[in-house]
């Protein structure tokens, strides 16, 4: 087992919690497309695949429809 400092492990911990203002995947021409998700399993925000394109129409119309209260 390897032994990671502290001071490591605080570095690790800022790092996974730094949002990027880019699409890693998309910047870095990665077709894997977990390097075009989140920690969420959502797309990234400035991803400019189709398919997260399409998850984000999908959103914007489920949150444009009115709900029915009966």
């Amino acid at each position: 087992m390897a032994f990671v400092s502290a001071e490591m492990t605080n570095v690790i911990k800022d790092f996974d919690t730094y949002e990027f203002d880019e699409c890693l995947g998309c910047e870095t021409g990665v077709d894997y497309i977990g390097a075009h998700l989140d920690e969420c399993g959502k797309y990234n925000k400035f991803c400019c695949t189709r398919a997260a394109e399409t998850e984000r129409t999908n959103l914007n119309n489920q949150k444009m429809k009115p709900t029915l209260q009966v």
